[in-house]
């Protein structure tokens, strides 16, 4: 299927032109570098850990994992990702 059925059928979240595609995978990363590392971290754990579990399996796991992302919020006294020392912290 070409990136047009993809994103209409559920694939895609994105559809780019082939000279749109770098600047819109540069926003992307963007986007993921300011989210908290913890999430991104557990995020793409998971997706490798659920890509060979069936369907219930796979959403319990992935309800285990939000449920600890949560509990570290209420560790650390609320969602700390958009706090300064996430956006503000250094890039390499």
């Amino acid at each position: 299927i070409d990136g047009k059925e993809a994103h209409r059928i559920g694939l895609a979240n994105q559809v780019f032109s082939h000279d749109k595609l770098i600047d819109g995978a540069k926003e992307m990363a963007r986007k993921i570098s300011a989210m908290r590392p913890a999430a991104v971290s557990l995020t793409k754990a998971t997706c490798r850990v659920i890509y060979d579990m069936d369907y219930h399996s796979a959403w319990r796991y992935s309800e285990a994992c939000l449920a600890i992302l949560n509990s570290l919020d209420a560790d650390s006294g609320g969602p700390d990702w958009r706090k300064k020392r996430w956006l503000e912290r250094k890039r390499h």
